[in-house]
């Protein structure tokens, strides 16, 4: 087996799973609770895989769950060699400790952002970036909630590696000035962990104590207590969420997340963007996201000779699927969608988009004068280096 961060990642995930890879769905349920995988397979009718990380598959609805256990180093390591399957999304389906006052056991939490108080982010991302989920998966999961009359609030957490804070009355009097709404061991690494590695990445937590109230921090009993009466509600609600994400758009949930398609930025680098086989996806990773100093330089040198997002936002221009190419000689002026002010030409032809878009190095473009680069479609020698 070659050394690479892909394959290690591959066998990592083969060997904490027990499972082969080719079972993970493209949609990703994540938790740390057995009770949600037993019933995860019991309304599927499959069986629950052993392992170091429980996990269930129902392939007829590309959909997956994992059981990785307790605590963001852990969370981390499941995020980090998840990212490598390229999935469509991840949804976390977790318990916290509610923090505000209005808060009550049984009520679900959006989280709109996680104060990173933990160790494990800080390896992906710099103390400065905040641990933000997806907003079109937020929006999503609101969108689910609103469906059911299960009561629910959004705000602010904070991620936590610290045990038995409920008796540090300093923490506890930071935790009030801070105004977070709940609080837990691993929202914030997965948030970071997904956005460093353009995984589309949300959470609905339940509420399972209130440590801030006398008498209100989580037993044994008052845990069993809320996991048997709440935890499948949780997971069907979880399940919804996957089942809206299905029927979206995959760019509207892919733009925020993908950094570059060819030198492309964040803008408009959807998954329908890429057809490839997974072989070359994955080549594609490891030779933008994955490789060296010397890899990440030449990236960031391509970034310099493509415009944004361009093949997308030409398809956003006019609506459809297209075969895209820009060209000095036969400009069209897109007029509106994204690519408003873009000068590109644009065959809508019904087909599928192309397997392989790349800018021709004849006539290299500026940052500033995109209208010389043209973009066309190639065979299968993308990735081979030979630019």
């Amino acid at each position: 087996m070659l050394q690479r961060p892909d394959s290690i990642a591959h066998n990592t995930l083969e060997r904490y799973t027990n499972t082969p890879l080719e079972q993970f769905g493209s949609f990703l349920l994540r938790t740390n609770f057995r009770q949600y995988a037993n019933a995860f397979a019991a309304r599927f009718g499959v069986e629950v895989q052993g392992g170091t990380w429980a996990n269930a598959h129902a392939p007829g609805e590309n959909l997956s769950l994992i059981d990785f256990g307790i605590g963001s180093p852990m969370a981390g390591l499941v995020m980090d060699v998840i990212s490598h399957t390229d999935p469509s999304a991840v949804l976390m389906l977790g318990l916290c400790g509610g923090t505000d006052d209005d808060l009550e056991v049984g009520e679900c939490v959006v989280p709109t952002a996680s104060i990173r108080d933990e160790g494990p982010s800080a390896h992906y991302l710099p103390p400065t970036v905040p641990a933000l989920p997806s907003l079109a998966l937020n929006a999503t999961i609101c969108q689910a909630l609103d469906n059911s009359s299960i009561p629910h609030r959004s705000g602010i957490m904070k991620t936590t590696d610290y045990r038995m804070w409920e008796f540090d009355e300093a923490f506890k009097a930071e935790l009030r000035d801070e105004r977070v709404i709940a609080i837990d061991m691993e929202i914030a690494t997965l948030f970071a962990v997904g956005y460093a590695k353009a995984v589309p990445t949300g959470a609905l937590m339940l509420v399972s104590d209130l440590p801030l109230r006398k008498g209100g921090i989580k037993t044994k009993e008052s845990g069993q207590s809320v996991l048997t009466t709440y935890a499948e509600q949780h997971l069907n609600l979880g399940i919804d969420v996957m089942t809206l994400l299905k029927q979206r758009a995959a760019p509207s949930l892919r733009t925020e997340w993908c950094r570059r398609l060819l030198g492309g930025g964040a803008t408009g680098c959807g998954r329908a963007s890429w057809s490839g086989s997974p072989r070359d996806r994955r080549r594609w990773r490891r030779e933008y996201k994955l490789g060296d100093s010397k890899t990440r330089s030449r990236s960031r040198r391509r970034d310099e000779r493509c415009p944004r997002g361009m093949a997308q936002d030409a398809r956003d221009a006019i609506g459809a699927r297209a075969e895209v190419t820009a060209s000095a000689k036969r400009p069209v002026h897109c007029q509106s969608g994204t690519g408003a002010g873009l000068t590109v030409t644009v065959a809508a032809t019904g087909a599928p988009p192309p397997t392989r878009l790349v800018a021709d190095r004849s006539v290299p473009p500026t940052r500033t004068d995109c209208s010389s680069l043209v973009v066309h479609t190639i065979s299968r020698s993308l990735l081979s280096g030979r630019w």
